[in-house]
């Protein structure tokens, strides 16, 4: 048998097929690791979010309260009435900044979608490659 036998080249395709796929997964792993290396200031971000919104809702529910309670016992109001409409209005603010700190850690924004794609990619290689 000669060296262009396809049986005796076998095992050396099959070692060099083994090696690129080590290589290929190694650089799927530093992708996602790069992925997701960028995702975590998306992560502090709505985390900031979250714990200013958290720290300025009770002050700002105190204080609302507070001036809407004189602000409108002095037009008149009843002070029920005028707790109601200011607690409405720092609840509004706290829901925005709420709703910004948890859009920022949504499932669907921290996945990362290149390694994913860039995966599905070299499997339709790796299969194209083995028929």
């Amino acid at each position: 048998m000669d060296s262009t036998d396809p049986l005796n080249r076998a095992p050396r395709l099959g070692k060099e097929i083994l090696l690129r796929l080590a290589e290929l997964l190694k650089g799927e792993l530093s992708l996602a690791r790069l992925e997701l290396g960028e995702k975590a200031g998306d992560i502090k971000i709505g985390l900031v979010c979250l714990g200013i919104a958290g720290l300025l809702s009770l002050p700002a529910f105190f204080i609302l309260f507070m001036a809407a309670v004189y602000g409108l016992q002095e037009a008149g109001v009843s002070p029920a009435l005028s707790a109601l409409a200011v607690g409405a209005v720092a609840l509004a603010v706290v829901g925005i900044l709420s709703m910004i700190g948890l859009s920022r850690l949504s499932a669907e924004r921290l996945t990362p979608h290149r390694t994913f794609r860039q995966i599905r990619h070299d499997q339709a290689l790796v299969k194209e490659m083995l028929k």
